[in-house]
């Protein structure tokens, strides 16, 4: 969790308090109850828009987890 909100933009990023109670709060291999944000961002080419899914640090934190599993 920790590397994912050091990925994050300053301002979205969480507290080292919250991700040591996230870090205990949340079970990973259930379900995860972490609120997303969606962003509508414009198309560059101006035909519609683009929904941006913000994941909280837990869901980060659970990706990255998985993405490094399956490396091995």
């Amino acid at each position: 969790m920790w590397q994912a909100n050091s990925k994050r933009r300053y301002i979205s990023r969480v507290s080292m308090h919250a991700i040591l109670a996230g870090s205990y709060q949340y079970d990973v291999l259930a379900k995860l109850d972490e609120k997303v944000t969606v962003h509508k961002v414009p198309k560059s080419d101006g035909t519609g828009v683009r929904d941006i899914f913000d994941f909280g640090p837990v869901a980060r934190g659970a990706q990255k987890l998985t993405a490094s599993i399956l490396r091995i």
